[in-house]
């Protein structure tokens, strides 16, 4: 009898387990899904025919692993996808200290949401610039003030946004 406890206690747990995964597949998918489609999306930066969110994680920038997510559509709306993304923050030579610089390592995770990480080595102002190139579209460079231990992401130049008002615009091919 007690065998019989114990068998079907393990298989209620199992059951719930695996209710318990498909529910997070499910929301998974339904989250992908709303990403995939173009109804209404609009993100809060444009640069010349490039529209897109960036985040970065932590909220406030630390020393060590940090994390960028990048959101790109077209003027359209839709996903771009296979675009080449480049980032680099670089903080100032200070005196007789060289310019340090923190290129963020990319990759697609799906139709245009791309994700990169970079290492800050100390805690200080670390302008991010970020470029853009996708086939059929001009290449775009724009920046952001960043620094360690303050909030968020500002755009310096190359950048327009519904939150934002307009940013001096790099000319197209322009490479900062």
């Amino acid at each position: 009898m007690n065998r019989k406890i114990t068998v079907m206690i393990g298989a209620a747990l199992l059951i719930l387990a695996l209710g318990i995964w498909i529910g997070q597949s499910i929301e998974d998918s339904e989250s992908r899904i709303s990403h995939e489609r173009n109804e209404a999306i609009v993100l809060p930066y444009q640069s010349g025919p490039y529209q897109f969110d960036l985040k970065i994680s932590p909220a406030e920038p630390v020393v060590g692993e940090n994390r960028l997510t990048l959101i790109l559509r077209d003027q359209n709306g839709s996903p771009i996808s296979g675009a080449s993304i480049s980032a680099v923050a670089e903080m100032p030579a200070m005196g007789a200290m060289q310019a340090m610089r923190a290129p963020a390592e990319w990759r697609e995770s799906m139709h245009g949401l791309y994700e990169g990480s970079f290492d800050l080595t100390m805690k200080a102002s670390w302008p991010l610039t970020l470029q853009i190139e996708a086939v059929g579209m001009p290449p775009r460079s724009m920046g952001f003030d960043m620094a360690t231990g303050r909030r968020g992401l500002t755009p310096t130049f190359g950048v327009s946004g519904s939150a934002q008002t307009a940013m001096e615009e790099v000319p197209e091919g322009t490479i900062s």
